[in-house]
């Protein structure tokens, strides 16, 4: 039987890992109390997970801000992830979502719009999205 090695995660990456989790359960609590608790893009209320509106990746200094963590159900999550743009274009917080990533993201704000706006456009849908 082969052994297999066990990722080290540095202390630093643990304690973040740590606060985050502290995080979330400060938003689902939130959410709890105020009925929230199903996904902030659809409405449903089965299988969520916390989403950040600027990727983890792209900006770590975002990455414990409750106000970059949406609810979303698995699908909505994937879609925002993935940029599928039919999905993402039907998000009932779809405004909140984009503030949050203009306010702290220009760059990443503008591919999103035009990546809304050239899915529109292929639809024939003559209209621009504008915030």
């Amino acid at each position: 039987m082969k052994m297999q090695k066990m990722n080290q995660v540095s202390t630093k990456e643990a304690s973040l890992r740590r606060e985050l989790v502290k995080v979330y359960a400060a938003i689902d609590e939130k959410a709890w109390d105020e009925e929230r608790w199903h996904c902030w893009s659809c409405g449903k209320s089965r299988s969520l997970s916390h989403s950040h509106a600027c990727s983890r990746g792209q900006n770590k200094d975002l990455m414990l801000d409750p106000e970059n963590i949406f609810l979303q159900c698995n699908k909505c999550h994937i879609a925002w992830e993935n940029r599928e743009w039919e999905k993402i274009v039907k998000f009932a917080n779809l405004r909140e979502m984009l503030a949050y990533v203009m306010e702290h993201d220009e760059y990443q704000y503008w591919q999103l719009i035009d990546g809304i706006n050239n899915y529109l456009d292929s639809k024939k849908n003559k209209s621009k999205y504008k915030m």
